[in-house]
C-alpha cells in the first residue's frame, strides 16, 4: 500500500485536515503534502478521468458492453454516476480526428498519369513559347480536360494565376466559369497538406451538426418514445462509439500500414451498426424486426445527409482556402 506524506491543510481549499484523513472531507482532494511532478501529473489524470470510481471510468462498461444502457440512465435522471454525453463525445471525438487526421489523404484533383510521354512532351513544348502563346486543339481532348491539363502544367512552371487566367482566354468566359477557374487554379496551386488541412479540419464541426440531424431522424421514427431531447441524448452516445470503434482502426492501420485501410474500416463499421441495433432495441424496446427494418432506413437516410454535409463541407474548405 502506498504511504501518503499527510498534510495539516488541504493544499486545495485550506480545510484544517486530521491526520486520519486520507482525502480532505471539504472538498475530496487527496491529503498529502508531496511536490507535483509528471508522475503524480499523468497519475491524477488517468485517476481523475479512467478510474472505476470517475464517471468516466464508471462509464465505460456499460458505453462499450451493454448498447443503450448510458441513454437510458441519464435519460432516468442518473446524471452524477455516468459521463455527460457531450463530455464523453468530445473526448472521443478529439482522439479519433487526432488518428483521422494521421492517416487520411486527399485523392489529386487533376493526375497527368493517364496521358503518355508523347502528349507530355507536346505540352510541354506549348508551354515553353509562353503562356499567353498556349493553343491546344480541344477536339484531341475530353471537355475540359485540356484547360486542367494546362493549369496543372503552368503552375508547375511556377506561372501566376493572372497569367494562366490570360492563356486560357478567362476573360471571354461568364463570370461563374471564370471564378470557377480561379478557385481551381488556387487549389492546384496549393501543397497536398494544405488541402487535407483545411478538409479535415473542418469535418468535426460538420459532424458537431450532424448529430441534431441523426437525432431528429430518430425521433421522426420514434416520434412516440420520449423527447427529441432524449433521442439528442442517444445521438451523443451513438457517435461517440463509432468514433472510438474508428479510433481503433485507425490505430491499427497507422501501426501496420495503409493496405489493411479498408478491412479495418470495414470491420469497425459491422461493430457500430451491431452496437446500433442492440441500442436501438434497449432504448425504444422494438421487436428485432422493427428494429432491423429501421436500422436499415436510418441507414440509408443518414448515408444521403452525411454524403450532402460532407460535399457542403468540401465546398466550403476549398472556396476559403488560401
Amino acid at each position: 500500500m502506498r504511504i501518503r506524506r499527510k498534510s495539516n491543510a488541504c493544499l486545495n481549499c485550506g480545510y484544517t485536515l486530521s491526520e486520519v484523513y486520507n482525502y480532505c472531507p471539504n472538498c475530496g482532494q487527496e491529503n498529502t503534502h508531496h511536490n507535483l511532478n509528471f508522475r503524480i501529473l499523468f497519475r491524477e489524470f488517468f485517476s481523475n478521468y479512467f478510474s472505476f470510481d470517475s464517471r468516466f471510468g464508471r462509464s465505460f462498461k456499460p458505453f462499450l458492453l451493454r448498447p443503450g444502457r448510458l441513454t437510458e440512465a441519464f435519460n432516468e435522471g442518473k446524471r452524477v454516476r455516468y459521463a455527460h454525453p457531450m463530455r464523453l463525445y468530445l473526448v472521443i471525438s478529439l482522439i479519433h480526428f487526432s488518428l483521422f487526421a494521421a492517416v487520411v489523404s486527399v485523392d489529386e484533383v487533376i493526375t497527368l498519369d493517364r496521358l503518355d510521354d508523347e502528349e507530355k512532351a507536346e505540352l510541354d513544348s506549348l508551354l515553353a513559347i509562353g503562356p499567353s502563346a498556349v493553343e491546344i486543339d480541344e477536339e484531341d481532348w475530353p471537355a475540359n480536360e485540356w484547360e486542367d491539363v494546362i493549369i496543372e502544367l503552368m503552375v508547375d512552371e511556377g506561372h501566376s494565376v493572372d497569367e494562366i487566367l490570360d492563356s486560357l482566354h478567362a476573360d471571354e468566359k461568364s463570370y461563374l466559369d471564370a471564378y470557377a477557374m480561379r478557385r481551381y487554379i488556387r487549389l492546384q496551386n496549393s501543397t497536398e497538406a494544405s488541402i487535407q488541412a483545411a478538409i479535415v479540419q473542418n469535418i468535426p464541426v460538420m459532424m458537431f451538426f450532424i448529430l441534431p440531424l441523426y437525432a431528429l431522424l430518430l425521433k421522426v421514427f420514434y416520434w412516440r418514445k420520449g423527447k427529441y431531447i432524449h433521442h439528442l441524448i442517444h445521438s451523443f452516445h451513438i457517435h461517440s462509439f463509432t468514433f472510438f470503434v474508428m479510433s481503433i482502426a485507425w490505430a491499427i492501420v497507422l501501426i501496420s500500414g495503409l493496405e489493411i485501410e479498408t478491412q479495418a474500416v470495414t470491420v469497425a463499421l459491422i461493430l457500430t451498426t451491431v452496437y446500433l441495433f442492440l441500442s436501438l432495441r434497449k432504448v425504444y424496446r422494438q421487436s428485432k424486426r422493427a428494429t432491423l427494418a429501421k436500422l436499415f432506413s436510418l441507414g440509408f437516410i443518414y448515408s444521403i445527409l452525411l454524403s450532402f454535409a460532407l460535399l457542403i463541407e468540401l465546398l466550403i474548405s476549398v472556396l476559403v482556402l488560401h
